[in-house]
């Protein structure tokens, strides 16, 4: 089958897809009430999305419709599409490519000869060319890209502050890497980018309200409530990093007593167990 031909919905149409690749397969009846809409207005929104190859009819469900038929759910073709996924660190990139529900098909790494956006584009390229070159049963078509990193992005598009890259004034990384690539790549904070991928794809698929939690060289949340992403201007500022946790507890870089920076990064984690053991510990 030949890869549908990327074109971006809107409106009703973008609904019912974006419906059907959250929560599908779902039959005809269930989508109609989740949307609102008539069984008429279903199947007039439905067909060009089932002419274009993005969405198809699944094995029958076994229950019959009032026609007397087995209703047979709408789902998304999967390997539609192909994507570049991509988290840059202070030190490496990982990237994946990925169908359209985020499975991975391939992976790859490399480490970064610089943190210079020119040098985060020239990795990031190369990891798109090698995951582009996978031995495949046919040629995947990349459709866009997605890359994620810790720091404030404003607009998908430009990072406005990159602590770990060094990064302190804006860097229009969507539009180079869209340019590099040559497909469009959207930029997300990488806490963002996360709790986006659990709330549509992973653990959390399905509830309309968590929050994720991690622990490495910082310190970050990511919420959703009300099935929405929390994407505040606070987001990417690691507020949650110099949350107090013990008055007693040792001091951050930034002289913060106890805070979690100081209790549970990677770095005072190594610290506190070193000075423990006696012994200089790795993570």
């Amino acid at each position: 089958m030949t890869p549908a031909p990327w074109a971006p919905l809107s409106g009703a149409t973008h609904a019912v897809a974006l419906e059907v690749l959250r929560r599908g397969p779902l039959s005809r009846s269930e989508l109609a009430r989740r949307l609102g809409l008539s069984a008429g207005s279903l199947t007039r929104l439905a067909k060009p999305l089932l002419d274009s190859g993005l969405l198809v009819e699944s094995g029958s469900t076994g229950h019959a419709s009032r026609a007397g038929r087995p209703t047979r759910p709408l789902d998304v073709v999967a390997d539609a599409h192909h994507f570049i996924g991509a988290k840059v660190t202070h030190e490496d990139a990982h990237a994946v490519l990925t169908t359209l529900r985020a499975e991975v098909v391939a992976s790859a790494r490399a480490d970064l000869p610089g943190r210079d956006p020119a040098s985060v584009v020239a990795v990031l390229r190369g990891l798109a060319a090698e995951l582009g070159a996978e031995p495949a049963p046919r040629s995947r078509h990349i459709t866009a890209a997605g890359v994620s990193l810790g720091g404030s992005v404003a607009d998908h598009a430009t990072v406005t502050a990159a602590p770990f890259l060094e990064w302190k004034d804006d860097v229009p990384l969507g539009a180079l890497l869209s340019d590099a690539l040559g497909v469009p790549t959207a930029v997300d904070n990488d806490l963002l980018a996360l709790t986006r991928a659990e709330h549509w794809f992973g653990a959390a698929r399905g509830h309309d309200r968590f929050a994720v939690l991690t622990v490495g060289a910082g310190i970050g949340y990511g919420l959703v409530t009300h099935d929405r992403v929390v994407d505040s201007p606070d987001a990417g500022v690691g507020l949650l990093g110099h949350f107090p946790l013990d008055p007693l507890g040792p001091l951050c870089p930034r002289g913060h007593r106890g805070c979690a920076t100081a209790m549970l990064s990677t770095a005072s984690l190594c610290a506190a167990a070193s000075v423990g053991l006696r012994r200089d510990v790795g993570y």
